[in-house]
């Protein structure tokens, strides 16, 4: 009689992707929203790592998928397909990569899925502004059409980077400055 061996007739939900895990041939895992299937078993090292395994890849991609990763912040690590919000505009990790505490300076890492409008108040200095911040600044409301940081000191202003900013609409620029009543001759 012929012997079978159940365990490889199906696959094994290992749950999360985890680094020093030892992973079976056929172990499915979960990671950064997507899910992968083990071609070679291996202790795990780094992803992308063991993904780029020569001549073959430990881990063949399953099912496509994005993970929310929450509000842009420094110094941290995003992997291909982290989405997040990051002024007044979401967007999709296209370059894995740990951030720099300049936004601006990774914009290359990340494609604009949407964008918005995100009031921020009064415009400050030496500020991570990015694409549909909002700010009041000498009696006009801008919106920032370009991520960028602010110029560190209040004697340079918004004027020092003015090509980042586009004036917003004027009446809601009086509304913001608390003009309610405009009179039209």
């Amino acid at each position: 009689m012929a012997e079978f061996k159940l365990a490889r007739l199906r696959f094994t939900w290992q749950g999360t992707w985890a680094t020093a895990t030892v992973y079976a041939r056929d172990d499915i895992v979960h990671y950064e929203g997507k899910t992968y299937v083990c071609l070679v078993p291996h202790t795990a090292s780094d992803f992308y790592t063991d993904l780029a395994q020569l001549p073959i890849s430990y881990w063949s991609l399953q099912a496509e998928g994005s993970q929310w990763a929450g509000a842009w912040t420094a110094s941290t690590y995003y992997s291909l397909g982290n989405i997040i919000k990051f002024a007044g505009a979401t967007y999709y990790c296209s370059t894995n990569h740990t951030s720099t505490t300049n936004f601006a300076a990774d914009l290359a890492k990340w494609s604009v899925i949407s964008t918005g409008d995100n009031w921020k108040n009064a415009w400050t200095t030496s500020t991570n502004y990015g694409l549909g911040d909002i700010v009041r600044y000498g009696g006009n409301v801008y919106r920032c059409a370009t991520s960028h940081v602010s110029s560190a000191t209040t004697a340079l202003g918004l004027e020092a980077d003015i090509a980042n900013w586009a004036i917003y609409d004027k009446v809601l620029s009086l509304l913001a400055l608390g003009v309610q009543t405009l009179n039209i001759n």
